[in-house]
């Protein structure tokens, strides 16, 4: 028997691994009750940072200590199950997941509510009925095609041609935010025609070059909607080598730092941004729920915002994008 020690994050545990599997000693299976392990789909990304932001400050003046890590890019999937298998190992008191890949981690998160963890699902759905252990505060992505929709409406007065990039069927946000911008078009803007749908890729260079052969075949285009960060940056790099940045309206969804620079500087239209800030204020209070035995069951739908040039440094607008986790009292 070999004993090691493994680091996780910021944690130390000293475990023994015998005939190749990793095996629990006193030191691994110490509980943690006043840990809440908050794994976002990526760390150092405005979308989730502002989340982080959220469990702080709804944890202020309480004993909860929070553990913040997360894979350091998109679709590492094997991080994100290394990690709560870590929470559920040490029995934290509390998970706060944003699942990356809904069926990779579905096994999990059932392992963890069936071990009495109290978890909150942010940001993407899971094929798992929430229950007296299990909640999901979610973004409102239907809302988000609407808005986006109506802006395009709104912009080009009602006619025009749109692309929609970064749709895809099997990630059910994208799916959500198209059929619903394809429905509020034809109900209210049945003179906006959606040219080209291009479907959504994690590669930005592959995003760009799609971006690049619809603005090349559609020299009149008058608008792109981008549905996530990766087709947001895809075709603003695009209208950027076509130098036509400034004829075609850019209508993002999603926020990130780089981006909001560029909508400050009228490059970017608008991006419609999820409330991640407020789910994971809500996401800390439920755990603070559970923990007292109190039911968590529910699913919340949060509104997206619209955010433009004009109201991007409104005090309720800042508050959503905040990456400030050191809350003060």
């Amino acid at each position: 028997m070999l004993i090691t020690a493994v680091r996780l994050g910021k944690r130390l545990a000293i475990c023994s691994l015998s005939a190749g599997t990793l095996l629990l000693a006193s030191g691994c299976a110490r509980a943690h009750p006043h840990t809440v392990a908050v794994i976002p789909e990526m760390t150092a990304q405005e979308l989730w940072e502002a989340e982080h932001a959220g469990v702080a400050s709804a944890a202020l003046g309480t004993n909860w200590e929070i553990y913040w890590n997360g894979p350091g890019r998109k679709d590492d999937v094997a991080r994100q199950i290394e990690l709560v298998e870590a929470a559920i190992a040490q029995r934290d008191g509390g998970l706060i997941l944003s699942p990356d890949h809904a069926l990779a981690l579905n096994t999990l998160v059932r392992r963890a509510v069936a071990q009495g963890i109290p978890t909150v699902i942010v940001g993407s759905h899971l094929s798992i009925s929430p229950n007296p252990k299990l909640a999901y505060i979610l973004n409102d992505d239907e809302e988000t095609g609407r808005l986006a929709a109506d802006r395009a409406g709104e912009t080009l007065h009602g006619m025009g041609d749109v692309a929609l990039i970064g749709s895809e069927p099997g990630i059910a946000s994208t799916f959500l935010r198209t059929t619903a911008f394809r429905h509020r078009l034809s109900e209210r803007y049945p003179s906006i025609h959606i040219v080209n749908e291009l479907p959504g890729s994690g590669a930005f260079d592959e995003g760009l070059l799609g971006a690049q052969q619809i603005l090349e075949r559609y020299p009149k285009l008058d608008a792109i909607v981008a549905l996530d960060t990766v087709a947001t940056r895809a075709s603003f790099s695009a209208l950027k080598s076509h130098q036509r940045n400034n004829e075609v309206k850019l209508i993002a969804c999603d926020q990130a730092l780089d981006l909001l620079y560029y909508l400050r500087k009228g490059e970017i239209d608008s991006i419609i941004v999820e409330n991640t800030f407020e789910m994971g204020y809500r996401a800390m209070k439920l755990i603070n729920a559970g923990q007292r035995g109190e039911s968590i069951l529910g699913n919340q739908l949060l509104p997206p915002t619209m955010v433009t040039r004009e109201n991007v440094d409104r005090p309720d607008v800042q508050r959503m994008l905040s990456m400030d986790w050191r809350p003060t009292q």
